[in-house]
């Protein structure tokens, strides 16, 4: 269980690609909603996929003998923005997706991980190990000017833009438990979200309210849950999950993604937020 919960923390797909089994993760929904893009060990080591939002039409948009993974959308769904271990380094790449064109937009010896694109498409926050340890960065859309925000000693993880584009979400271990963080572009006015005795992961924003989704560590589960940044007040949208991930709103709010280890694979499901019904999207 320790060496479970350590993965899902760090959100590290190069250690799970020592796996045999088939593994996805990291769903997120096309700005139109339409198709939700992943990255999954399907081929034998970790490449990036789309599909239909009923998990039908699976595309493989990467194919390299590298692992690629962590992929995110530009707000307009032309392209993709992706990390590879390419050269012998850790990379962040932008890929358009009509043309196939790859470009490399950074490149270093440490680790970069969880890249995504500011909501006007100008920045791109990210998460790397080049200072030492584990903090959140923010550069150009071109790869340019890169930023350290946090400079902590403790890990910062899974920065996350919220929806107007005037803060960056992240999770930090720098109380001792992971929580949930928001702070201004620049770094500044670091302010923790919620004080709680289990660990915080994950955090996304829904589209049209003031309410944040993130995982829930507990001793015997992982169960997603949301804020409301206005009353305070969280409600919880499973309570008999275990092992879940990287949850998000469609762009309507109107359903959950997330992966979920079950039968030692993980797996991508879709649920309806206003029933809670579940649906399996890949079963490889």
């Amino acid at each position: 269980m320790k060496g479970l919960f350590i993965s899902i923390l760090t959100l590290s797909f190069i250690h799970l690609n020592a796996q045999t089994e088939v593994h996805s993760y990291d769903p997120v929904w096309s700005p139109n909603g339409e198709q939700i893009l992943f990255y999954s060990n399907l081929d034998g080591d970790y490449e990036i996929y789309v599909m239909n939002k009923d998990g039908k039409n699976l595309i493989q948009l990467t194919d390299n003998d590298v692992p690629d993974g962590e992929p995110s959308w530009s707000p307009d769904g032309s392209q993709i923005l992706y990390t590879s271990r390419r050269n012998g380094l850790k990379g962040v790449y932008l890929q358009d997706l009509k043309t196939s064109k790859v470009s490399k937009l950074l490149e270093v010896e440490s680790s970069i991980t969880a890249p995504l694109l500011s909501p006007n498409g100008l920045l791109i926050a990210f998460e790397s190990k080049m200072d030492g340890h584990k903090d959140i960065f923010v550069m150009t859309s071109s790869g340019k000017n890169v930023m350290n925000l946090t400079g902590n000693e403790a890990n910062d993880l899974r920065p996350y833009w919220a929806p107007d584009g005037k803060y960056l979400y992240f999770q930090s271990k720098r109380s001792g438990k992971y929580r949930i963080y928001r702070m201004d572009v620049d770094g500044s006015n670091v302010t923790c979200m919620l004080e709680s005795d289990t660990h915080h992961t994950n955090p996304t924003l829904m589209h049209h309210q003031n309410k944040m989704l993130f995982t829930n560590h507990t001793d015997t589960s992982v169960n997603i849950e949301i804020l409301d940044l206005q009353e305070g007040t969280i409600e919880r949208v499973t309570t008999d999950l275990a092992d879940v991930m990287f949850p998000s709103f469609s762009p309507d709010d109107s359903n959950i993604v997330f992966a979920q280890i079950v039968d030692g694979r993980s797996q991508i499901f879709v649920m309806e937020y206003a029933s809670k019904k579940i649906t399996q999207l890949t079963k490889f």
